[in-house]
């Protein structure tokens, strides 16, 4: 039983909520089950997870406001089996003042509570109500009788801590949030006070509200909510710098700067130790950055005086004093280009127009890598597009997005430039696994127990294919979709054409995970041996050819087009390594990239010309020929996930399922941004330098 599910949209960053809500999901079957309660102000979020999308669908309950006698009974109740009494009059005027409300039972609960402390022998009264200010006032009237007899200085930290234990609300209602009790500078008396007047909760490691009513019931809490509304969110995200800070070993390129790093140190007082260090960090980098271009200055100041005293006997030497101003002067202006960079990735989610053209203009001032990558990426999401409530991948020869009327997929065909309806498929209790290069098959797993074939080559009429029993669990295609892989119980390989009566079982054992080559001539294996995974190459009649690698287990092997295969390691920080085995000698390793999360996911061109490999921190495009690195973008926060390449173009999937088209083109990507009006307010970003030209003249 998971309560209050709607804190893995408010605690958890991407990669704690993932693994959360498939651990729920794949743990639910057919000897168990989970139950989750949730806000409905959260639910259209649990709609952005295909595998939640599965597991609602016709397993949810909507719990509305009590009727009258179960809030009788809900009264009544425990007051019997405590032996106290209620008075008629007490009781119809609670019910009279509640009824018809939703989310009423923590008031309901705080009141009876006040009024059993003013009750008289076992009996709650109506006068005992009153006197603790009624369903209306009782909450707000303990929390402000506690607050007024807080010292000076214990109310000041009581509204900090009240602050921290609140997420605001982003198109939702304000909800509580939970903190662990290391993260907060208040004094264990002060706590122990508040939780004595049941305003707070305090577990073994952590702190929360009692109850989520007092952020509206309160008017204290919610006026100090609606005046710091900005500097909470900023905050909140300030806490989650932290973290990716101390997870990181204090890395300096994870701390603030510019005018995020500005924001934040008008929040000092409101901090804690560990986030107090971290922005103490990023203003220590500040000023050495600052002192080291001063120094700079002044050194260039010193040279140049004495340049103008030797100027006529040493003319020379006004080229070396030239050249030392142009190196302050681009100093400086890539200090201005970083900082510009950093304010629009900031605005890509709201303003991606206006990110493009501030990103352009620090690109102008200074071709640094990071407003580049801004760039790139405010074009994309400048550029985004949708279709029905949703891509649920990018798509290629079809699209598909969610069908609500029967919780499984519509597909589209295309029509020129645009999209019209076609088939739908019955996946309600499924997901996309993989499909053929050629995409008119396509395996959909269940609850990573059972899997289906579909053939999609008419998109109007999509049908599910019969495969032998004890297949096992389908893995992959070739570029037809006409061989398949599997994985058998038993952790052997299996290999089946459809069309035939046989399924042919290879003779390798502890194998974890399966992929046919693309051409059909082949499969790579996963093997476990130990704490490892030998990859391995197989012949179609159970011949194994070579070993391809060793990688850390548990690891994920997928091939795709022209002998390019991908393998994951997921021990710890992610490992992806793409090696080229086409070629008659040893395989070719194309690419590696460390340190990713578990949201890793790599993507091949259909004609096998590149490779990319992106997860929750960025993006990465090689050419497949020669290992070359053709795109590399850092794009912490965005979320970006399901990969779709073709050449250099990468689309992907924001957490609105939205399709973005991110474009390695820089050239291409200057002038798309503009064909549009570009204005930028030069001299608030860039103080002290000349303008710049942002666009080529026509």
């Amino acid at each position: 039983m998971v309560d209050q599910f709607e804190e893995v949209f408010t605690l958890c960053d991407e990669a704690a909520r993932l693994w959360l809500i498939r651990a729920l999901t794949t743990a639910a079957g057919p000897h168990s089950r989970v139950v989750i309660s949730v806000r409905a102000d959260f639910y259209g979020r649990c709609a952005r997870h295909p595998e939640l999308v599965t597991a609602l669908h016709r397993a949810q309950v909507l719990v509305g406001p009590m009727s009258t006698e179960e809030l009788r009974s809900a009264i009544t109740g425990p007051a019997a089996h405590a032996g106290a009494t209620i008075e008629t009059a007490l009781l119809a005027r609670l019910v009279a003042d509640v009824s018809g409300q939703p989310a009423v039972l923590p008031l309901v609960s705080h009141t009876l509570a006040e009024t059993w402390q003013r009750r008289r022998g076992v009996v709650l009264t109506l006068a005992g109500y009153e006197d603790a200010g009624g369903i209306e006032h009782a909450l707000a009237r303990t929390a402000e009788h506690t607050f007024d007899h807080l010292t000076e200085d214990d109310r000041g930290r009581a509204r900090l801590l009240f602050l921290r234990l609140v997420v605001p609300g982003d198109g939702t209602e304000d909800s509580r949030r939970r903190v662990r009790r290391a993260d907060l500078d208040v004094p264990d008396a002060l706590l122990d006070r508040l939780a004595a007047a049941r305003l707070i909760t305090i577990d073994r490691d952590s702190v929360t509200l009692t109850h989520e009513a007092l952020l509206r019931a309160w008017p204290r809490l919610a006026g100090w909510i609606a005046d710091d509304r900005d500097d909470l969110r900023a905050q909140h995200r300030l806490t989650e710098a932290t973290a990716v800070w101390a997870a990181h070993g204090h890395d300096p390129d994870t701390l603030y700067r510019g005018a995020r790093l500005d924001r934040a140190a008008r929040l000092r007082d409101r901090l804690n130790p560990g986030e107090r260090a971290f922005l103490d960090a990023g203003l220590a980098a500040e000023h050495a950055r600052r002192r080291a271009g001063q120094r700079t200055t002044r050194r260039l100041r010193r040279f140049a005086a004495g340049l103008a005293v030797l100027a006529v006997l040493l003319a020379g030497t006004a080229i070396v004093a030239a050249t030392a101003q142009h190196k302050a002067a681009r100093q400086r202006n890539e200090a201005l280009s970083l900082r510009a960079a950093d304010a629009a990735r900031d605005l890509i989610a709201s303003r991606p127009t206006d990110a493009a053209a501030l990103a352009l203009a620090a690109y102008r001032l200074a071709p640094t890598a990071e407003a580049r990558d801004v760039l790139l990426l405010a074009h994309a999401a400048a550029g985004a597009t949708t279709l029905g409530r949703g891509y649920l991948s990018p798509p290629g020869r079809f699209a598909a997005t969610y069908d609500t009327r029967t919780s499984g997929e519509q597909l589209w065909r295309r029509d020129g430039t645009t999209w019209r309806p076609a088939g739908r498929l019955a996946t309600a209790d499924s997901y996309l696994h993989a499909s053929s290069l050629d995409e008119r098959r396509a395996i959909y797993w269940t609850a990573n127990t059972r899997s289906h074939l579909w053939d999609l080559t008419d998109l109007d009429r999509p049908r599910r294919i019969n495969v032998p029993a004890g297949l096992g669990m389908m893995q992959s295609l070739d570029r037809t979709g006409s061989l398949l892989s599997a994985l058998g119980t038993d952790s052997t390989a299996r290999v089946w054409r459809v069309g035939d009566r046989s399924v042919r079982t290879l003779p390798a054992g502890d194998v974890v995970g399966t992929a046919v080559l693309a051409d059909g001539t082949g499969v790579v294996l996963s093997r476990r041996t130990g704490d490892q995974d030998a990859i391995e190459r197989w012949t179609l009649d159970g011949r194994r050819t070579g070993t391809l690698l060793h990688v850390p287990h548990p690891a994920v092997v997928q091939a795709g087009p022209a002998g390019l295969i991908a393998v994951t390691s997921y021990l710890g920080d992610s490992t992806t390594t793409v090696l080229d085995t086409a070629g008659p000698r040893a395989p070719r390793i194309v690419a590696r990239v460390s340190g990713l999360d578990e949201t890793a996911n790599p993507a091949f061109d259909p004609a096998g010309r590149t490779v990319a490999v992106i997860d929750g921190a960025g993006a990465r495009i090689w050419d497949a020929a020669t290992g070359r690195s053709l795109l590399r973008l850092h794009t912490q926060g965005l979320r970006l996930n399901s990969p779709r390449l073709s050449g250099t173009d990468l689309a992907v999937l924001d957490g609105k399922s939205a399709m973005w088209r991110i474009n390695a083109d820089l050239t291409a990507v200057i002038q798309q941004t503009c064909a549009r009006p570009v204005t930028v307010d030069w001299h608030r970003y860039f103080p002290g330098t000349t303008r710049e030209r942002l666009c080529p003249s026509r």
